[in-house]
């Protein structure tokens, strides 16, 4: 005699999908717009400072041993990065 085997149909899929879409439907506080209030004023000065970071690169090289002497060369290059700081004085309005 055979057993019959269950097979899932994806069922418990379906449950998933349906129970994910009824948390985002009921949730929409992402999809808001937030309020700002907004002012009109004039910028009196502006300025622009750097900071290092790092340095981002490569580099290569070969030896090659005969006797007691060892040859090699070596090449490489590396570029600093900075991060960039802007700052605006501005002076609002009433």
């Amino acid at each position: 005699m055979k057993k019959k085997e269950s097979v899932c149909t994806g069922s418990w899929i379906t449950g998933l999908a349906l129970a994910l879409a009824l948390l985002l439907l009921t949730n929409l506080s992402f999809a808001k717009e937030k309020k700002r209030q907004w002012q009109t004023g004039v910028v009196l000065d502006a300025g622009r400072d750097r900071t290092y970071a790092g340095s981002v690169g490569n580099a290569s090289g070969t030896a090659t041993t005969s006797g007691d002497t060892t040859y090699g060369n070596a090449s490489g290059s590396s570029t600093a990065v900075y991060r960039v700081y802007e700052t605006y004085t501005i002076a609002a309005g009433d």
